[in-house]
């Protein structure tokens, strides 16, 4: 089953209610790899030199932000483009927040006549990449502190059929 989020943003003084849904698992696993083959391309300038261990690397210093700013200031929008707006395919209006059923897809056509301030768009991919990726964040704590995960065996007792 898919995650679905519900949340609230102020716009423009007006209260808007949105609805954010996790992409399938193929479509999500598409979007990643394309984001990191785009990574690749756009920091080594072509994909067969590409070691995911520097970049790593790059962002576990002490300038981390720098390093972010270098690796984005180096993609190609117009390859980004199409990635940003499949985040903002996973977000519905809801513009009644009793009736949470009814809701109006979004899409890069029609989010002007829903959104009024752009910093608000940020806010919207920012939720469908919390709803989509939060594997991401796997083995960290709200503190930032590791957790160590658990796993859990059942007993199973097995019947016999005599």
């Amino acid at each position: 089953m898919r995650k679905e989020v519900l949340f609230n943003i102020t716009d423009d003084g007006r209260q808007l209610t949105f609805k954010v849904k996790q992409m399938p698992a193929t479509k999500g696993e598409r979007w990643v790899n394309r984001v990191v083959a785009l990574l690749a391309n756009s920091a080594t300038g072509q994909i067969s030199d590409f070691e995911f261990s520097s970049l790593k690397s790059k962002f576990s210093g002490t300038d981390k932000l720098q390093e972010i700013f270098k690796v984005i200031g180096q993609l190609d929008y117009d390859k980004v483009e199409p990635l940003y707006d499949e985040l903002l395919n996973c977000c519905e209006h809801v513009p009644d927040p009793v009736n949470t059923s009814f809701s109006v897809p979004c899409t890069a056509a029609n989010i002007d006549t829903i959104i009024g301030e752009f910093k608000n768009l940020y806010r919207l991919r920012w939720e469908a990449l919390k709803v989509n990726f939060d594997f991401f964040q796997i083995g960290q704590s709200a503190q930032g502190q590791q957790v160590q995960p658990s796993i859990t065996f059942a007993k199973t007792t097995a019947t016999s059929g005599r």
